[in-house]
């Protein structure tokens, strides 16, 4: 809590340097009627150097007050613009008038409008709809629409990686209205060219269904990407790019977006060996929901150690072929089509090294593995969507699904530590396909009313070979010598119907009030077979008993739901929203049957509010009890890698927990600082306990539900600080994050604390727009407070300091040159600290009166080897080597169109 008390003080501190003793120039803005003018501009300068103090668009405003810096000018001069009114400006002394007021009066604009110069506004509001100009945010370098989007105000990415709006994942983006891979948000940021844009609108409030708008209680964010008047009229357009660079490095990445007549389609490719690899992200972006649900029962064939916000090109090598492609078509008045087809295929190679140390329920145990890692992810996917208007208030969505992995993981690894004698070869192949049908009926009966059908299917075939080849496998199994190789063949089948039905209504005080009915029945079929076999002579074999047991589960659900909006005490409605239904469950192993029935129950109360006009929060109060996944059901060993396996035990009862998170955002009066506070507190009153045992490379986890509860705290402020005083931008963030899990110590359960607590400090600034700088100083660490009978085996401590120097100058309109440095202090606190520096510089071309841009890209220009990184956990202490891309250099050039 001190620290917490102390990153509070900064940020208050560095707030009131931003703004003590302001001086203050305020007023309103009338016609010569005396009615307000709104969507005025104001420009405040000094009278003897011309130096701009604030300069902003009044917006649906006829007023202002603007904070201005303490040491000013004797005289300041006031020019006030609007398109239909006579440009006024008005020069007034400063001294001894502290607020400054002004009443302003303008006139009627002549006729001859031949030189009018509009200035729009930066951001407005409309309604649900936050409008940004593009190129007003705009400073030259931007490319994609992640680097334009992270230059405007509520968007940041988090430690995974994905794009946030006001805290809140952004989970679709439109173009202009028209849904071309909307549900891709990774795909689209990265490759939607910003040339092509004339507005962001970031939409809050939305449904999954448009037809419920308004009536669901959804809270989504989407975003629609307004496209520029002379794009509109273009048969096509986007963006391509061709580079090449030493070390193997290429690319290749045609964007080609076609919005014309009544045919809308969209191509997005990429071949290049600059890292722009799929990862696990866009892999889940390909799949359904049923579809990552039945990909649980897989094994892991993703080898790779990946770096959270860390650019690729530093350290993945790889062999990218993908084609995304959609076209969207009205058959009739009636009906539309839309067809996706996706292909993509790749090869990732890297080299990695970990030191670790593995917990085994009664001490930590050391071993270094040596990884040779490649992932060769291959996969095929066609969507068929047909909109059916069926009539002008009610339409029908068919979408029909199909699905084809046919990726392949590999490793190669020397070990050193468990006793392990012998290298290890393993890889994984799968064959997996999926096919799903869904179909979703909604009729608006009126503004207020509507009801919603869903049936939908979901079949899928999980086929999967994995192979480990080592001669350790003899000594684990107690065979002969020759008995080399391992095994582990699924062919399971996972299979589930769902379907729905719910009413929708809003009162006359727009409060919503749903209701409806959900069932749903799954059955998995999990068959696996391992088998230790002589590599010389395949008909000697031996099958473990443990690891060979095939197992069908039946799961049914059905459940009532009802959400409702209601006034308690505040004005703002609360609203509520609850989720009842009954779960069957039969197993039948080969060694164990069962059947049980479990209640569901998750609920949710959430509330909106706004206080004094400058203070917005929100509320989210949850619980729930829910049956366990389908992927944990098994009390058979059941691989999840080639030398892991894992079974659940004593998991019949449903895991119970509480969640509350609070947000608060604010802003300072007479101010334009912003600052926002969230709280959130988990607690689970029965949790999973997980212990593992370890022979040789060999990993079994087992996972009980237990009647002990754990719990998890976290806090975070933010607070953004445009200073006018240093004519800058100053952002604060800090967090803490405290939680408690289970561990096993021989046979007795203990709760082990685990903390996380950091800050951010970044600056911001530009000269005249020709030269920018960015400063970002990122502290975090990561705190374990260990079992006293292990206390001496962990590292009770680990931070790590990350500091980034981005700097860009405009040469000219044609010429610009950018260096980013950015030096890494991980591991501190630990024998292992490292201590390394990145360096890029970038020199970028445009032609004159074309768009063709030329780059020159040296990256790594310290030619560091390695990233290191330590990671400190309940179960595992680990430290991670992962090679670097040596010193290389990269040209690409791109055409806009």
């Amino acid at each position: 809590m001190r620290i917490f008390n102390v990153l509070l003080f900064v940020l208050l501190y560095a707030n009131a340097w931003g703004q003590t003793n302001p001086y203050v120039v305020k007023g309103s803005i009338v016609n010569d009627k005396g009615i307000g003018i709104f969507n005025c501009n104001l420009k405040i300068t000094a009278k003897h150097n011309g130096l701009i103090y604030s300069y902003f668009n009044l917006g649906e405003k006829n007023n202002f007050s603007v904070p201005l810096k303490n040491q000013l000018p004797d005289t300041l001069v006031i020019e006030v613009s609007h398109i239909g009114y006579e440009t006024i400006t008005l020069i007034r002394p400063t001294k001894g008038v502290n607020p400054l007021v002004l009443e302003i009066e303008l006139k009627t604009k002549s006729t001859n409008l031949q030189e009018v110069e509009v200035v729009a506004p930066k951001t407005w509001v409309r309604g649900d709809t936050t409008f940004f100009k593009a190129d007003a945010f705009k400073e030259g370098e931007e490319r994609k629409l992640k680097d334009l989007l992270l230059k405007m105000p509520d968007f940041t990415v988090n430690d995974k990686g994905q794009m946030l709006y006001k805290r809140k994942p952004i989970e679709k983006i439109s173009l202009d209205n028209e849904e071309i891979f909307s549900d891709k948000t990774e795909l689209l940021l990265n490759n939607i060219p910003v040339h092509i844009l004339n507005t962001v609108q970031a939409i809050e409030n939305q449904s999954s269904n448009k037809m419920l708008k308004g009536l669901d209680g959804q809270n989504k964010i989407f975003l629609n990407l307004g496209l520029t008047k002379d794009t509109k009229l273009k048969t096509a357009f986007g963006d391509g790019e061709l580079g090449i660079g030493n070390r193997g490095r290429y690319n290749l990445a045609p964007v080609i977006f076609s919005m014309y007549g009544k045919l809308k389609m969209g191509f997005i490719g990429n071949y290049n060996s600059i890292g722009n690899g799929i990862d696990w992200r866009q892999a889940n972006e390909i799949k359904s929901t049923d579809e990552k649900l039945a990909g649980s029962f897989l094994m892991n064939d993703y080898p790779l150690s990946l770096i959270n916000n860390f650019e690729n090109k530093w350290y993945i090598k790889n062999q990218q072929w993908d084609n995304r492609f959609q076209i969207n078509k009205a058959l009739s008045e009636r009906i539309k089509s839309k067809t996706e087809i996706t292909y993509l295929k790749d090869k990732q190679v890297q080299e990695t090294t970990y030191n670790s140390s593995l917990y085994t329920n009664n001490a930590f145990i050391n071993r270094i593995d040596s990884n040779a890692n490649t992932y060769k992810p291959q996969i095929f996917g066609v969507k068929q969507t047909f909109n059916i208007k069926t009539d002008s208030l009610a339409e029908l969505n068919l979408i029909t699904s199909y699905y084809l992995d046919r990726s392949f993981g590999g490793q190669r690894s020397i070990y050193n530590g468990f006793n392990i004698a012998n290298g290890l070869n393993k890889y994984t192949a799968n064959n997996w396909n999926s096919f799903s049908l869904l179909a979703d009926y909604t009729k608006r009966i009126n503004t207020n009313k509507a009801q919603n059908v869903t049936l939908s299917f979901s079949q899928q075939f999980l086929n999967q070979d994995g192979t480990g080849e080592s001669k350790e496998y003899a000594q684990i199994f107690k065979l002969n010598n020759g008995f080399d190789q391992l095994q582990n063949n699924l062919r399971s089948k996972f299979f589930k119907v769902n379907t729905s039905w719910s009413a929708l209504i809003k009162g006359e005080n727009q409060r919503i009030f749903n209701f409806g009915f959900t069932a749903n029945y799954t059955k998995v079929n999990l068959n696996h077979y391992t088998n230790v076999l002589n590599s010389t002579d395949h008909t000697f074999s031996y099958q473990p008993v443990l690891l060979n047991d095939n197992g069908v589960y039946n799961i049914g659900k059905v459940s009532a739901n009802l959400k409702k909006s209601f006034a308690l005490v505040l004005k703002q409605p609360f609203q509520l929203s609850a989720n009842v239904g009954l779960s069957h469950i039969n197993v039948s192993e080969e060694q164990n049957s069962r059947n049980y029935n479990n209640l569901i129950i998750d609920s949710q109360i959430a509330h909106r509010h706004a206080i004094l006009s400058v203070f917005t929060g929100s509320l989210n109060l949850t619980y729930n009890q829910m049956a366990m996944d389908e992927y944990r059901l098994n009390a058979i060993f059941y691989p999840n890698g080639i030398n892991s396996f894992q079974q659940y035990n004593a998991i019949t009862t449903p895991l119970k927990q509480l969640n509350l998170n609070y947000n608060l955002n604010w802003y300072w009066p007479k101010s334009l600082s912003s600052s926002s506070i969230n709280l959130s507190y988990n607690k689970r009153f029965n949790d999973v306990l997980t212990s593992n045992e370890y022979i040789s490379f060999l990993q079994y986890s087992n996972y009980n539900l237990v009647n002990q509860s754990t719990d998890g705290l976290n806090i975070g402020v933010n607070a953004q600080i445009p200073t006018l005083l240093l004519n800058a931008l100053i952002n604060i963030d800090a967090f803490y994050f405290d939680q408690n899990s289970l561990v096993q110590y021989n046979n007795e359960v203990f709760k082990n604390k685990f903390g996380t607590y950091g800050a951010t400090f970044s600056f911001k600034k530009n000269w005249d727009k020709k030269y920018y700088i960015r400063l970002i100083s990122r502290y975090s660490a990561s705190i374990i407070k260990p079992l006293p009978f292990v206390q001496d085996q962990v590292v009770k401590k680990v931070a790590n300091w990350k500091h980034s120097f981005y700097q860009r100058a405009v040469i000219n309109k044609q010429i610009s040159l950018i260096s980013e440095i950015t030096y890494f202090q991980n591991n501190l606190n630990t024998v292992n600290k490292a201590n390394f520096l990145l360096a890029d510089v970038s020199f970028s071309y445009k032609f004159k009166n074309n768009p063709l841009f030329l780059s020159l890209n040296a990256s790594n220009l310290t030619n560091e080897k390695f990233f290191y990184r330590f990671s400190n956990t309940a179960l595992s202490q680990s430290f991670n080597s992962i090679p670097l891309i040596g010193r290389n250099i990269y040209f690409g050039a791109t055409y806009n169109f």
